[in-house]
Protein backbone atom coordinates (compact mmCIF):
# COMPACT_ATOMS: atom_id res chain seq x y z
CA UNK A 1 0.00 0.00 0.00
CA UNK A 2 1.25 3.47 -0.83
CA UNK A 3 2.39 5.61 2.06
CA UNK A 4 0.90 8.98 2.97
CA UNK A 5 2.29 10.49 -0.18
CA UNK A 6 4.40 9.88 -3.16
CA UNK A 7 5.77 13.01 -4.73
CA UNK A 8 9.38 13.36 -3.49
CA UNK A 9 11.52 12.79 -6.48
CA UNK A 10 14.73 12.12 -8.28
CA UNK A 11 16.19 14.68 -10.60
CA UNK A 12 14.65 14.12 -14.02
CA UNK A 13 14.64 17.60 -15.53
CA UNK A 14 17.58 17.44 -17.92
CA UNK A 15 15.71 18.16 -21.15
CA UNK A 16 12.16 18.43 -22.41
CA UNK A 17 11.93 14.67 -22.87
CA UNK A 18 10.74 12.97 -19.66
CA UNK A 19 13.08 10.15 -18.68
CA UNK A 20 11.50 7.17 -16.92
CA UNK A 21 12.43 4.62 -14.32
CA UNK A 22 10.91 1.21 -13.72
CA UNK A 23 7.57 1.28 -11.93
CA UNK A 24 9.01 -0.87 -9.15
CA UNK A 25 11.70 1.70 -8.35
CA UNK A 26 9.28 4.61 -8.59
CA UNK A 27 6.87 3.00 -6.15
CA UNK A 28 9.72 2.17 -3.78
CA UNK A 29 11.02 5.73 -3.94
CA UNK A 30 7.56 7.19 -3.37
CA UNK A 31 6.90 4.96 -0.38
CA UNK A 32 10.26 5.75 1.20
CA UNK A 33 10.18 9.48 0.58
CA UNK A 34 6.74 9.97 2.10
CA UNK A 35 6.96 7.68 5.10
CA UNK A 36 6.49 9.35 8.48
CA UNK A 37 9.71 10.69 9.89
CA UNK A 38 11.62 10.41 6.63
CA UNK A 39 14.34 12.84 5.62
CA UNK A 40 12.66 15.29 3.28
CA UNK A 41 15.74 15.48 1.11
CA UNK A 42 16.65 11.80 0.76
CA UNK A 43 14.83 8.51 0.40
CA UNK A 44 16.12 5.03 1.13
CA UNK A 45 15.49 2.64 -1.74
CA UNK A 46 17.06 -0.51 -3.08
CA UNK A 47 18.13 0.29 -6.62
CA UNK A 48 21.28 0.97 -8.67
CA UNK A 49 22.76 4.41 -8.05
CA UNK A 50 22.24 4.54 -4.31
CA UNK A 51 25.13 5.75 -2.22
CA UNK A 52 26.98 3.78 0.46
CA UNK A 53 24.33 4.50 3.09
CA UNK A 54 21.54 3.15 0.89
CA UNK A 55 20.07 6.53 0.01
CA UNK A 56 19.59 8.35 -3.26
CA UNK A 57 19.45 12.12 -3.39
CA UNK A 58 16.07 13.59 -4.26
CA UNK A 59 15.31 17.17 -5.23
CA UNK A 60 12.22 19.14 -6.09
CA UNK A 61 11.77 20.93 -9.39
CA UNK A 62 10.33 24.03 -7.72
CA UNK A 63 10.39 25.49 -4.21
CA UNK A 64 7.49 23.98 -2.26
CA UNK A 65 6.02 26.77 -0.18
CA UNK A 66 2.40 25.98 0.58
CA UNK A 67 2.19 22.95 2.84
CA UNK A 68 3.93 20.56 5.16
CA UNK A 69 1.38 17.92 4.10
CA UNK A 70 2.27 15.44 1.35
CA UNK A 71 0.32 13.26 -1.05
CA UNK A 72 -3.15 13.54 -2.58
CA UNK A 73 -6.21 15.00 -0.85
CA UNK A 74 -9.51 14.40 -2.62
CA UNK A 75 -12.39 16.82 -2.06
CA UNK A 76 -15.83 16.14 -3.42
CA UNK A 77 -19.23 17.64 -2.54
CA UNK A 78 -22.50 15.74 -2.87
CA UNK A 79 -26.18 16.31 -2.15
CA UNK A 80 -28.13 14.02 0.18
CA UNK A 81 -28.83 11.66 -2.75
CA UNK A 82 -25.14 11.28 -3.57
CA UNK A 83 -25.30 13.64 -6.54
CA UNK A 84 -22.29 15.75 -7.50
CA UNK A 85 -24.18 18.06 -9.85
CA UNK A 86 -27.72 18.99 -10.89
CA UNK A 87 -28.47 18.14 -14.53
CA UNK A 88 -31.85 19.89 -14.50
CA UNK A 89 -32.54 23.22 -16.18
CA UNK A 90 -32.96 24.85 -12.75
CA UNK A 91 -29.48 24.40 -11.34
CA UNK A 92 -28.77 25.54 -7.81
CA UNK A 93 -25.24 26.79 -8.47
CA UNK A 94 -23.03 26.47 -5.40
CA UNK A 95 -24.90 24.09 -3.14
CA UNK A 96 -22.63 23.84 -0.10
CA UNK A 97 -22.74 26.42 2.68
CA UNK A 98 -20.32 29.30 3.22
CA UNK A 99 -18.39 27.51 5.96
CA UNK A 100 -17.72 24.57 3.63
CA UNK A 101 -16.64 26.88 0.81
CA UNK A 102 -14.19 28.55 3.21
CA UNK A 103 -12.79 25.11 4.04
CA UNK A 104 -12.27 24.36 0.35
CA UNK A 105 -10.29 27.57 -0.07
CA UNK A 106 -8.18 26.74 2.98
CA UNK A 107 -7.44 23.37 1.40
CA UNK A 108 -6.39 25.08 -1.82
CA UNK A 109 -4.19 27.38 0.25
CA UNK A 110 -2.22 24.50 1.73
CA UNK A 111 -1.89 22.63 -1.58
CA UNK A 112 0.90 22.93 -4.13
CA UNK A 113 -1.48 22.05 -6.95
CA UNK A 114 -5.25 21.79 -7.54
CA UNK A 115 -6.33 19.23 -10.15
CA UNK A 116 -9.61 18.96 -12.06
CA UNK A 117 -10.80 17.30 -15.24
CA UNK A 118 -11.61 19.13 -18.44
CA UNK A 119 -15.38 18.86 -17.82
CA UNK A 120 -15.09 20.91 -14.63
CA UNK A 121 -13.38 23.74 -16.51
CA UNK A 122 -15.97 23.67 -19.30
CA UNK A 123 -18.89 23.60 -16.86
CA UNK A 124 -17.69 26.15 -14.31
CA UNK A 125 -14.94 28.23 -15.97
CA UNK A 126 -13.28 27.86 -12.56
CA UNK A 127 -10.22 29.80 -11.41
CA UNK A 128 -9.23 27.27 -8.70
CA UNK A 129 -7.55 30.05 -6.72
CA UNK A 130 -7.61 31.00 -3.04
CA UNK A 131 -10.12 33.85 -2.68
CA UNK A 132 -12.42 33.36 0.32
CA UNK A 133 -9.59 33.22 2.88
CA UNK A 134 -6.32 35.18 3.14
CA UNK A 135 -3.60 33.58 1.01
CA UNK A 136 -0.56 34.46 3.09
CA UNK A 137 -1.69 32.91 6.37
CA UNK A 138 0.15 29.92 7.80
CA UNK A 139 -1.86 27.01 9.20
CA UNK A 140 -1.51 26.20 12.89
CA UNK A 141 0.55 23.05 12.30
CA UNK A 142 3.07 24.57 9.89
CA UNK A 143 5.65 26.06 12.24
CA UNK A 144 8.42 25.72 9.66
CA UNK A 145 6.41 27.70 7.13
CA UNK A 146 5.81 30.36 9.78
CA UNK A 147 9.57 30.88 9.95
CA UNK A 148 9.90 30.86 6.16
CA UNK A 149 7.04 33.32 5.69
CA UNK A 150 8.75 35.81 7.98
CA UNK A 151 12.08 35.41 6.19
CA UNK A 152 12.21 38.70 4.27
CA UNK A 153 15.44 37.63 2.60
CA UNK A 154 13.65 34.94 0.63
CA UNK A 155 10.25 36.12 -0.65
CA UNK A 156 10.03 32.93 -2.76
CA UNK A 157 9.14 31.06 0.42
CA UNK A 158 5.95 33.05 0.90
CA UNK A 159 2.65 31.40 0.03
CA UNK A 160 1.66 31.32 -3.61
CA UNK A 161 -1.54 30.52 -5.43
CA UNK A 162 -1.58 26.77 -6.11
CA UNK A 163 -0.70 25.54 -9.57
CA UNK A 164 -3.84 24.63 -11.53
CA UNK A 165 -3.66 21.20 -13.17
CA UNK A 166 -6.24 20.23 -15.80
CA UNK A 167 -6.54 16.74 -17.29
CA UNK A 168 -7.47 17.26 -20.94
CA UNK A 169 -6.62 13.84 -22.33
CA UNK A 170 -7.22 14.65 -26.00
CA UNK A 171 -6.13 18.29 -25.75
CA UNK A 172 -9.40 19.69 -27.08
CA UNK A 173 -9.95 22.47 -24.52
CA UNK A 174 -10.19 25.90 -26.16
CA UNK A 175 -8.03 27.78 -23.67
CA UNK A 176 -8.96 31.18 -25.10
CA UNK A 177 -12.41 30.80 -23.50
CA UNK A 178 -11.37 30.06 -19.92
CA UNK A 179 -10.04 31.95 -16.93
CA UNK A 180 -7.22 29.53 -16.14
CA UNK A 181 -5.39 30.52 -19.33
CA UNK A 182 -6.14 34.24 -19.12
CA UNK A 183 -5.41 35.32 -15.54
CA UNK A 184 -1.62 35.03 -15.64
CA UNK A 185 -1.44 32.38 -12.90
CA UNK A 186 0.36 29.13 -13.48
CA UNK A 187 -1.55 26.29 -15.15
CA UNK A 188 -0.53 22.82 -16.34
CA UNK A 189 -2.53 21.00 -19.02
CA UNK A 190 -2.00 17.23 -18.96
CA UNK A 191 -2.81 15.32 -22.15
CA UNK A 192 -2.05 12.05 -23.90
CA UNK A 193 1.05 11.86 -26.09
CA UNK A 194 3.07 8.94 -27.49
CA UNK A 195 6.07 10.01 -25.41
CA UNK A 196 6.46 12.07 -22.26
CA UNK A 197 7.07 15.71 -23.18
CA UNK A 198 6.84 19.07 -21.45
CA UNK A 199 6.48 22.32 -23.39
CA UNK A 200 4.99 25.83 -23.44
CA UNK A 201 2.99 27.96 -25.86
CA UNK A 202 3.63 31.58 -26.82
CA UNK A 203 -0.13 32.15 -27.04
CA UNK A 204 -0.69 31.28 -23.37
CA UNK A 205 2.49 32.22 -21.46
CA UNK A 206 1.11 31.13 -18.07
CA UNK A 207 0.28 27.62 -19.32
CA UNK A 208 2.59 24.63 -19.51
CA UNK A 209 1.71 21.40 -21.26
CA UNK A 210 2.59 17.91 -20.08
CA UNK A 211 2.12 15.08 -22.56
CA UNK A 212 2.08 11.55 -21.13
CA UNK A 213 1.63 8.12 -22.74
CA UNK A 214 -1.78 6.50 -22.16
CA UNK A 215 -2.20 3.98 -19.38
CA UNK A 216 -1.37 0.37 -20.21
CA UNK A 217 -3.31 -2.28 -18.29
CA UNK A 218 -1.47 -5.10 -20.05
CA UNK A 219 0.42 -5.71 -23.28
CA UNK A 220 -2.79 -7.00 -24.83
CA UNK A 221 -5.05 -4.28 -23.39
CA UNK A 222 -3.88 -0.70 -23.93
CA UNK A 223 -6.13 2.05 -22.58
CA UNK A 224 -7.08 5.46 -23.93
CA UNK A 225 -6.86 7.13 -20.53
CA UNK A 226 -4.09 8.67 -18.50
CA UNK A 227 -2.64 7.00 -15.43
CA UNK A 228 -3.24 8.90 -12.19
CA UNK A 229 -0.04 7.40 -10.81
CA UNK A 230 1.96 8.65 -13.79
CA UNK A 231 0.39 12.10 -13.48
CA UNK A 232 1.33 12.29 -9.80
CA UNK A 233 4.88 11.10 -10.42
CA UNK A 234 5.49 13.67 -13.15
CA UNK A 235 3.85 16.53 -11.24
CA UNK A 236 6.26 15.74 -8.43
CA UNK A 237 9.41 15.17 -10.43
CA UNK A 238 8.99 17.93 -13.01
CA UNK A 239 7.00 20.57 -11.12
CA UNK A 240 7.74 19.99 -7.43
CA UNK A 241 4.09 19.42 -6.52
CA UNK A 242 4.15 17.41 -3.31
CA UNK A 243 0.63 17.99 -2.00
CA UNK A 244 -2.03 17.72 -4.69
CA UNK A 245 -5.68 18.58 -4.13
CA UNK A 246 -8.04 16.69 -6.46
CA UNK A 247 -11.15 18.86 -6.67
CA UNK A 248 -13.28 17.31 -9.39
CA UNK A 249 -15.22 15.92 -10.97
CA UNK A 250 -16.55 12.41 -10.30
CA UNK A 251 -14.69 10.70 -13.16
CA UNK A 252 -11.42 12.26 -12.08
CA UNK A 253 -12.08 11.30 -8.45
CA UNK A 254 -12.84 7.71 -9.44
CA UNK A 255 -9.68 7.51 -11.54
CA UNK A 256 -7.50 8.45 -8.57
CA UNK A 257 -9.43 6.13 -6.26
CA UNK A 258 -9.16 3.16 -8.63
CA UNK A 259 -5.40 3.47 -8.72
CA UNK A 260 -5.27 3.96 -4.93
CA UNK A 261 -3.55 7.31 -5.32
CA UNK A 262 -5.68 9.12 -2.70
CA UNK A 263 -4.13 9.53 0.76
CA UNK A 264 -7.04 11.35 2.37
CA UNK A 265 -10.49 12.54 1.33
CA UNK A 266 -12.91 15.22 2.45
CA UNK A 267 -16.53 14.50 1.52
CA UNK A 268 -18.95 17.41 1.95
CA UNK A 269 -22.59 16.30 2.24
CA UNK A 270 -25.08 19.12 1.73
CA UNK A 271 -28.67 18.79 3.10
CA UNK A 272 -30.29 19.53 -0.25
CA UNK A 273 -31.64 17.36 -3.07
CA UNK A 274 -30.93 18.01 -6.74
CA UNK A 275 -33.89 17.85 -9.11
CA UNK A 276 -31.92 15.67 -11.54
CA UNK A 277 -28.77 14.52 -9.74
CA UNK A 278 -25.62 13.35 -11.48
CA UNK A 279 -24.84 10.54 -9.08
CA UNK A 280 -21.34 9.69 -7.93
CA UNK A 281 -21.60 6.09 -9.11
CA UNK A 282 -19.46 3.53 -7.28
CA UNK A 283 -16.82 2.21 -9.62
CA UNK A 284 -16.52 -1.03 -7.65
CA UNK A 285 -18.85 -3.95 -8.34
CA UNK A 286 -18.96 -4.60 -4.60
CA UNK A 287 -22.22 -3.61 -2.94
CA UNK A 288 -20.86 -3.86 0.59
CA UNK A 289 -18.28 -1.08 0.56
CA UNK A 290 -17.88 2.40 -0.83
CA UNK A 291 -15.32 3.47 -3.47
CA UNK A 292 -13.38 5.12 -0.67
CA UNK A 293 -13.12 1.87 1.27
CA UNK A 294 -12.20 -0.04 -1.89
CA UNK A 295 -9.40 2.51 -2.37
CA UNK A 296 -7.94 1.64 1.03
CA UNK A 297 -9.37 4.58 2.99
CA UNK A 298 -11.23 4.56 6.30
CA UNK A 299 -13.53 7.21 7.76
CA UNK A 300 -11.75 8.83 10.71
CA UNK A 301 -14.64 11.05 11.75
CA UNK A 302 -17.43 13.44 10.81
CA UNK A 303 -18.10 17.03 11.83
CA UNK A 304 -20.62 19.71 10.98
CA UNK A 305 -19.63 22.63 8.79
CA UNK A 306 -22.50 25.06 9.01
CA UNK A 307 -25.47 23.03 7.75
CA UNK A 308 -23.25 20.58 5.86
CA UNK A 309 -21.76 17.34 7.15
CA UNK A 310 -18.09 16.70 6.43
CA UNK A 311 -16.64 13.19 6.39
CA UNK A 312 -12.87 12.81 6.85
CA UNK A 313 -11.21 9.77 5.29
CA UNK A 314 -7.58 8.67 5.52
CA UNK A 315 -5.37 5.66 5.02
CA UNK A 316 -5.35 3.52 8.19
CA UNK A 317 -2.40 4.44 10.38
CA UNK A 318 -1.81 7.80 8.72
CA UNK A 319 -4.06 9.82 11.00
CA UNK A 320 -5.14 13.31 9.99
CA UNK A 321 -2.82 16.29 9.34
CA UNK A 322 -4.29 18.17 12.31
CA UNK A 323 -3.54 15.39 14.83
CA UNK A 324 -3.74 15.67 17.82
CA UNK A 325 -6.01 18.67 17.27
CA UNK A 326 -9.64 18.30 16.11
CA UNK A 327 -10.23 17.13 12.54
CA UNK A 328 -11.79 20.43 11.47
CA UNK A 329 -8.61 22.37 12.28
CA UNK A 330 -7.12 21.06 9.01
CA UNK A 331 -7.45 22.47 6.51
Amino acid sequence: MLGPGYFFIILIIACQECHSFSSTNLVALRRAAFSHGSDSRRAKVDRPGQNDSGYVDIVDGYQKVNSSVHGVTLKIAIDKQGGVADLSSEKLGRFTCGASLDMVHRLRRCSDGVLVGKATVVEDDCSLTVRRVPLDIVDHNEELLEQDRNDKRNPQKRRQQPVRVVIDSRKTLDLSKYTIAQDGLRTIIVHMNPTCVRYTSDEFPNVEFLGLPPRIESEMKPCSTLSSQEICEKLGSLFGIQHLMVEGGPQTANSFLRERMVDRAIIVRAPIAFRKPLLWEPWSSSQTSSPLEEAGLACVGTEMSGVDTIEYWSRPGNGWPSDPNPLSTWP
